[in-house]
């Protein structure tokens, strides 16, 4: 079983499923968030955000729009955004909904630690129920969000570090006499996200022993690589009892 793919975090939690587009618009249409900031759309509401807060520059004054249409499976939620400065639509951002839950549901926070805010909607669910996301990071040349796949991997529930720019997810998962625990810390390269260190650590129950196995992954060469392992084994105890594991 591949554990790396099963993760659970630490902050924000969002749900609802959708597909996505990004798209462009020209019409005319009337935080800094250190522990991330979950929104709610609600339709046709009008919103105002400044996408650089730590910086009080008023170029970054935007407002949103978010909009929704009848769609056959469901309602589609578009996101239009316009700088306050000429009232002139950058982008939008359409998100097709299919759980019909009635509201989009994303967040805003610096996921890249360049002082602007990104853009994270809920997109589905993994197999163990848990929320998938995809990212728009702010380009602040062109002032407008711009789809970044290389953050499609991060997990729902992440923590962002600004001292060192690094986000950190932490979970665990059981299956029949065996518990991973994991945490993973990415950073962010050339406007794409890298997992840098991955350690895991397995607990297995074999009759009254603990086998404890701590794998510590690190990027090198373009990839992740195993550099270290260490095993123990310890008493059992009441951890992870059950008659099937007692009697391996």
């Amino acid at each position: 079983m591949n554990y790396k793919h099963s993760k659970q975090s630490i902050i924000l939690i969002i749900s609802l499923m959708t597909s996505l587009l990004v798209s462009r618009g020209h019409s005319q249409l009337s935080s800094n968030v250190s522990s991330h900031s979950n929104r709610y759309g609600i339709e046709d509401s009008l919103f105002h955000i400044n996408l650089c807060p730590e910086q009080k520059n008023n170029s970054c004054n935007f407002a949103y729009k978010v909009s929704t249409i009848n769609y056959q499976y469901g309602k589609i939620y578009s996101f239009r955004f316009w700088n306050t400065s000429d009232s002139t639509v950058t982008f939008s951002i359409i998100d097709t909904l299919w759980l019909g839950i009635g509201k989009p549901e994303y967040q805003f926070a610096d996921l890249t630690f360049d002082g602007y805010l990104d853009f994270r909607l809920a997109v589905g669910y993994d197999a163990k129920g848990r929320i998938n996301f995809k990212t728009w990071t702010f380009n602040s040349v062109k002032m407008m969000y711009e789809y970044n796949k290389s953050f499609d991997d991060l997990p729902d529930e992440i923590i962002l570090d600004p001292t060192d720019s690094t986000l950190t997810s932490q979970g665990y998962d059981f299956e029949a006499c065996e518990r991973v625990t994991w945490t993973s810390h990415y950073k962010v390269l050339n406007n794409e996200l890298i997992e840098v260190k991955y350690t895991a650590t397995t607990e297995k129950r074999k009759g009254k022993k603990i086998y404890i196995t701590t794998e510590f992954n690190e990027y090198k060469n373009g990839q992740l690589q195993l550099v270290n392992k260490k095993s123990r084994v310890e008493d059992a105890g009441d951890f992870l009892k059950d008659e099937n594991c007692d009697s391996k």
